[in-house]
């Protein structure tokens, strides 16, 4: 048994010299079994049929970038396009309320950022779950990442919510762009 061991060992060491010393030694093993025999390399796609991916990687869009008045809920939709992998909203908004337009906590606002389907629940009632929530302010920055997408987009909501308390109407100025 020990010799047979012994045999094997022997075979792989003289095949590790024999890789390290030949620097093709499969094909070169192979060209010596198969004399007649040649390497093909596999045909080119037909152009209709290359998959082209191309990165949004380096570019901005705009999600919102105005001053609206609230009195519940207001919203904007954005898309993170395909093959993204480190999409990132950043911004700020400053709430107002009153007449003479006071930023403080009587013009508080939440911030919330939904998917598809926690938007749906939003608008029947209240999502079990969000992308990401801001709590309640007047002045708020933002930087946060969003989940990278794959082969599909993905279509996100950016909702202003008018905080409990304070002013019924409040008045909004928000600046959000999604980095890609």
């Amino acid at each position: 048994m020990k010799t047979r061991g012994g045999w094997i060992v022997l075979g792989i060491i003289l095949a590790c010299l024999y890789w390290a010393h030949d620097r093709e030694p499969l094909a070169g093993w192979l060209q010596a079994i198969l004399p007649h025999a040649k390497a093909v390399a596999p045909a080119p796609l037909p152009e209709s049929e290359r998959a082209e991916v191309s990165s949004p990687e380096g570019t901005s869009t705009t999600v919102v970038n105005k001053t609206f008045a609230i009195s519940k809920t207001t919203e904007f939709s954005f898309d993170v396009p395909p093959h993204a992998a480190n999409p990132s909203l950043r911004g700020t908004y400053e709430s107002f309320a009153g007449s003479d337009k006071v930023s403080d906590e009587n013009a508080d606002v939440e911030l919330l950022v939904l998917n598809q389907s926690q938007y749906e629940e939003l608008r029947q009632g209240e999502p079990s779950n969000v992308v990401f929530s801001a709590a309640a302010a007047h002045d708020q920055d933002v930087n946060f990442t969003l989940p990278g997408t794959m082969e599909s987009p993905v279509k996100y909501y950016l909702v202003f919510r008018s905080a409990p308390g304070g002013d019924k109407r409040k008045i909004v100025k928000a600046n959000f762009h999604v980095d890609f």
